[in-house]
């Protein structure tokens, strides 16, 4: 019997912009190998659409288990419910030896099956990325909504008041600058 993945692990199960994600591949079967190819390693492919890199520093093959590390950005997009959606070997060989035979290891991941990411201290099923608004302090730029200047004829050299709408709260700073407040809103910049 050909040995697989059978669930995906997280070793929390809420992430923010800055802290790394490390998922661990937990195969059935006992040991793996990885036999790495230059220049590229094994990846898992995120339902937020990020990737996970394999971590050889981090794993633990004598006991079957691959960790990939996804390492949260300000600008990735948050989910209540973070899953492995696919498993690239990126041309690298991943093989399982049993009874002194050695054999390729099944990756296919099924989405809602084994790619459910797991809380491995709880078995919590729901893994959060939270990416927060510039509201609550991270570093997403809030979106221009709309932009308008007054109708009119202006020459070269003359100041023109263009008014800037925010998808959110933006507070002006002295230097011009637009940066996030909770405290008040600016919707010129």
């Amino acid at each position: 019997m050909a040995t697989t993945i059978t669930r995906f692990e997280a070793s929390q199960s809420r992430y923010v912009a800055g802290e790394t994600a490390l998922i661990t591949a937990v195969f059935s079967g006992g040991p793996v190998s990885v036999g790495l190819s230059s220049g590229s390693l094994p990846i898992l492919v995120l339902s937020n659409g990020s990737l996970a890199t394999y971590d050889a520093s981090r794993s633990d093959l004598s006991n079957g288990r691959m960790v990939f590390a996804y390492t949260v950005g300000a600008r990735d997009r948050s989910t209540g419910d973070l899953n492995v959606i696919a498993f690239a070997e990126n041309d690298n060989r991943i093989t399982a030896t049993t009874a002194g035979v050695s054999e390729a290891v099944d990756t296919t991941v099924v989405p809602s099956g084994n790619g459910t990411l797991v809380h491995s201290a709880s078995n919590d099923t729901t893994v959060e990325v939270v990416v927060a608004s510039t509201q609550t302090g991270d570093l997403v730029a809030p979106k221009i909504a709309s932009m308008a200047a007054a109708s009119g004829t202006y020459y070269k050299g003359q100041t023109v008041d263009v008014s800037v709408t925010f998808n959110e709260v933006v507070l002006v700073n002295a230097n011009g600058a637009c940066r996030p407040s909770r405290s008040e809103m600016v919707r010129r910049c």
